[in-house]
């Protein structure tokens, strides 16, 4: 019989951000650790989990803020689509801007996310899906039944265009391919709020004026 895959939803930071431990018979990935690391951790620690993986969705400190001390303290490497790598450098300054946050360490990247790879860590299988829109490197994870947005989705809506690299028409087009690629019944777990079920991601392109999506 195959284990189950856990989902360990932990809300933090000024945004509400959620980051997400994922685990199945032990092994287990951490995705947008974007608040504090210790409750982060400290999930881990206490599931006995082998962390094999943190991964960002995308390329905001409110996704990202504490991927350096997580990664540090569980020995495992950062994983990022290389079209969100121009923004590593100026995740402070949108910090400021954005939360009046203190300044963070900012992540290396370790490991570069490529549309449709799928890596394997331990019980766990990831699937990358390149949706750009929100950002240029935006990306969804899928896992089993569950499919990880970041800010591909905010909530139950399409993510934000207005901020550097955003492009409604690249989101809308990611939206149609979130919905193709998403198995029935996944449930969608996006960046910030509550999951939302699969078959309401096609509606989502609606709300992104002008947008043509295909």
């Amino acid at each position: 019989m195959t284990a189950a895959t856990e989902v360990h939803r932990i809300v933090g930071g000024r945004l509400d951000g959620n980051c997400y431990v994922v685990a199945c018979d032990g092994d287990a990935v951490v995705l947008d650790p974007g608040g504090e690391a210790g409750p982060v951790v400290d999930r881990c620690v206490a599931g006995g989990l082998r962390v094999h993986a943190v991964l960002a969705t995308h390329g905001h400190a409110d996704h990202l803020a504490a991927a350096v001390e997580v990664c540090r303290r569980l020995d495992a490497p950062f994983h990022l689509h290389p079209a969100d790598a121009f923004l590593l450098p100026r995740v402070n300054f949108y910090r400021r801007f954005m939360t009046g946050e203190p300044p963070i360490d900012v992540p290396a990247v370790d490991v570069e996310l490529g549309d449709g790879d799928t890596l394997r860590f331990g019980a766990l299988a990831v699937t990358v899906v390149h949706t750009p829109g929100h950002t240029p490197g935006g990306v969804c994870l899928a896992i089993g039944d569950d499919v990880f947005t970041g800010d591909t989705l905010i909530g139950d809506r399409p993510g934000r265009t207005d901020l550097p690299g955003g492009d409604p028409v690249a989101l809308a087009r990611s939206l149609g391919a979130l919905g193709r690629a998403c198995p029935p019944g996944a449930t969608i777990r996006p960046g910030h709020g509550a999951p939302v079920p699969a078959a309401a991601v096609p509606a989502l392109r609606e709300h992104l004026p002008g947008a043509v999506a295909s």
